[in-house]
């Protein structure tokens, strides 16, 4: 037999339908065919995995243009892959039977039903902002004048269907509910015993909410306070209106802004774990726009001289990053939160991991690129006070030597190690770049550096010290794709093996 795809309008997971027609065997073991029309592919159904969302590039080519794919029990949702608030990718939250809570901007209370969270802001509206799977509506379990205040209140929901076992998406969004019911006679499900997707679907545990976290409305540029009114978030922890003291060049793109604590104002509260970001806000074109940056500055400068040095990155497009660039030294500020935490030590965990292990990791495998070897940074520095582990591996990738960041650093914490060993790597991706201009980089360095994108070849030779049987966790930051590129390049023995976390997504 062969699947035949059911789009619904209902909610059921009990309707599922085959075809037993004597042609179906010899469909069922032909390449499969996207079917007409405005749908892509979005690979094999039997690599989709239980309550794990897949991020589905759409012909657009663009950061937007995606569509974030989940399976859960017997049923396949598609959803537009980009929060409605701050715009970043949803496909790595987790699902969840949300129950009594928000529906709709008017602060009505309903049955959330199946969501997922979105893991940018599952510390923030006083619990979390959700998306219904089949309808994309945002959610919240608790009204808070922030999401009363959202410009839209939903994402756009794709149809999906199932030929052969590959999945497809459209192309073009629906605007009524859409859900996908998979047969019980799917390709990876052929052999098991009829029903078998529905009692599994019963047994899948969903996530218990987590608890509330920082967060707060913005403004835009000007002299003063960037938005008059409360400066405080949802959960009362209050947002620094931090004026712009400095600007230092790193590169060509890349600038230290150097943003100060307000005269009077009390310091917001220490980090509670070493690995920590602060988020900047502001309204940009009508919009409330928030970015995370890790500081390369510590704690104790913003305690003992009130200051705190962002590394960032101006990106031709870039909102946030186009907005800063036009800030004015010494008169402009924008408002600025306390320390929040990255990861949770010691198991370096993500923060809204409920239940976060008590150890520490054997080794950890480190990918960076760009800006995102700041928080790398952090993580090699807080090693430092951390027994059990063995090694830790780091790979930046960059285009040229002229890009390279924070190298010195990095150099200094592998030197400084004690309870363990760093591997450092610092590859660059365009041809002959090494070569001609190599000699820039400070000569401990060029023993640490190699010329050609890092793929899975770099990573076996790099990775060859990890035995198969290592407790591992792999934490990448970089710019979009740079998460499930460095994924695939791991080794396969190691895969099975490692926990990974996506710091862009957290």
């Amino acid at each position: 037999s062969t699947v035949r795809v059911s789009t619904h309008n209902t909610t059921s997971l009990l309707s599922l339908t085959t075809n037993m027609s004597s042609s179906a065997s010899s469909a069922s073991s032909s390449s499969p065919v996207a079917p007409a029309g405005g749908w892509v592919s979005a690979g094999r159904l039997s690599q989709l995995r239980q309550g794990e969302g897949r991020r589905v590039q759409l012909p657009g080519g663009g950061r937007k243009d995606a569509v974030a794919l989940f399976r859960h029990g017997a049923e396949l949702f598609a959803l537009e892959d980009r929060c409605c608030h701050a715009d970043k990718s949803i496909h790595g939250g987790d699902i969840e039977d949300l129950g009594q809570c928000v529906v709709n901007k008017d602060g009505d209370m309903g049955q959330g039903g199946l969501c997922v969270q979105c893991p940018r802001h599952q510390r923030k509206f006083a619990g979390g902002l959700y998306f219904n799977l089949r309808t994309g509506e945002a959610r919240t379990p608790e009204y808070t004048r922030k999401f009363r205040k959202m410009d839209t209140h939903h994402v756009r929901v794709h149809d999906t269907r199932v030929e052969n076992g590959e999945v497809f998406v459209s192309v073009r969004p629906r605007s009524r509910r859409s859900t996908q019911v998979i047969s019980d006679d799917s390709e990876d499900d052929r052999r098991r015993p009829k029903g078998f997707l529905n009692q599994l679907c019963s047994k899948i545990p969903l996530r218990t909410r987590g608890s509330a976290g920082p967060s707060s409305p913005s403004s835009a540029p000007n002299e003063k306070r960037l938005r008059e009114g409360d400066d405080e978030n949802d959960e009362g922890e209050k947002f620094l209106s931090a004026p712009l003291l400095e600007v230092e060049e790193v590169n060509h793109n890349c600038f230290i802004f150097h943003f100060g604590q307000p005269s009077g104002v009390p310091l917001p509260l220490p980090p509670a774990s070493p690995v920590w970001h602060v988020t900047l806000r502001a309204r940009i074109d009508g919009r409330l726009i928030d970015r995370d940056y890790t500081p390369v500055s510590s704690w104790d400068e913003w305690r003992d001289t009130s200051r705190v040095r962002l590394l960032i990155k101006i990106y031709p497009d870039g909102l946030m990053t186009q907005y800063l660039s036009k800030l004015r030294k010494g008169v402009s500020v924008i408002d600025m939160s306390g320390p929040v935490t990255t990861l949770q030590l010691p198991s370096f965990d993500s923060p809204g991991k409920a239940v976060p292990s008590p150890n520490t990791p054997s080794h950890l495998i480190l990918f960076a690129a760009g800006t995102g070897v700041v928080p790398m940074v952090q993580i090699l520095e807080s090693l430092q006070e951390l027994s059990g582990w063995s090694s830790a591996t780091l790979l930046c990738s960059y285009r040229q030597p002229a890009d390279l960041l924070c190298a010195q650093a990095l150099l200094e914490q592998a030197a400084a190690t004690r309870n363990g060993k760093i591997y450092l790597r610092f590859t660059f991706t365009t041809p002959g770049s090494l070569q001609q201009d190599g000699a820039m980089l400070p000569p401990p360095l060029q023993g640490f550096s190699s010329e050609g994108r890092a793929d899975r070849n770099l990573c076996e030779r790099l990775l060859s010290h990890v035995p198969n049987d290592a407790a591992l966790k792999v934490i990448v930051s970089g710019p979009d794709g740079f998460f499930e590129a460095m994924k695939e390049c791991l080794p396969p023995r190691l895969r099975s093996l490692a926990s990974c976390v996506n710091l862009d997504e957290e």
